[in-house]
């Protein structure tokens, strides 16, 4: 996992912050949520961010979307980020400019008939991407979100080592960590981990106001 955020971190240099994984801060954490909107999780994970007043980015799936755009409107509502997580969520990877194009069009009008925003960030499912998706997705405008940390909430495991993945005791500030809105073990473990960075003195925030106009070589630069 080192050496993967290494090439992370190489990238994200090299793309001049066109692709993130992480982010120059000390005493924030960037949670993010995919696969949503879910009709039996995502209201739970709302609640439990208001509960302890935190915010995060919610990556959507555009076909989610269309099965529950109030979901989604509220997701806005509540004061997080809704960022895109292709149409139909395929690997980016193994697609032809024209598919790419049209899974992140797609995905953007699915928002934005829903919520009246057109996202500009995108996460790829399962954190695949290639050279190529980066140009595309330059010439779209759209800036590729990656994650420094995988909560590993889509296994079949229990929500202490959920929390344990997180790695909390070992965090530094700036990280990009990556949840899912869709299953049990989120809801069970995501209380625990909100109290631990509050006691570590972090706050969850959402992309929104770390992004425009993020450069990786900025003076205020990390070493990851």
């Amino acid at each position: 996992m080192r050496l993967r955020n290494v090439l992370k971190k190489l990238v994200q240099s090299l793309s001049g912050g066109r692709v993130l994984f992480r982010l120059p801060s000390l005493d924030r954490v960037y949670l993010t949520f995919d696969d949503g909107p879910n009709d039996e999780f995502t209201p739970q994970v709302l609640r439990i961010l208001r509960d302890h007043r935190q915010f995060a980015t919610f990556f959507l799936i555009g076909e989610n979307v269309e099965k529950s755009p109030v979901l989604a409107a509220e997701i806005l509502a509540a004061g997080h980020q809704i960022g895109l997580h292709t149409y139909s969520h395929s690997r980016i990877d193994r697609m032809d400019e024209r598919y790419f194009t049209d899974e992140v069009h797609r995905n953007q009008q699915a928002i934005k008939h829903a919520a009246g925003i057109v996202p500009s960030l995108l996460r790829p499912p399962w954190g695949r991407l290639n050279l190529s998706n980066l140009r595309w997705a330059r010439r779209l405008g759209i800036q590729l979100v990656q994650y420094s940390i995988a909560s590993c909430d889509w296994q079949p495991m229990a929500s202490d080592r959920i929390v344990q993945s997180v790695g909390i005791d070992r965090l530094r500030g700036g990280e990009i960590i990556c949840m899912h809105d869709d299953n049990h073990a989120t809801i069970e473990s995501l209380p625990t981990i909100l109290d631990q960075f509050r006691a570590r003195g972090m706050a969850c925030a959402s992309l929104q106001n770390v992004l425009q106009p993020y450069r990786g070589d900025r003076p205020n630069s990390f070493n990851a």
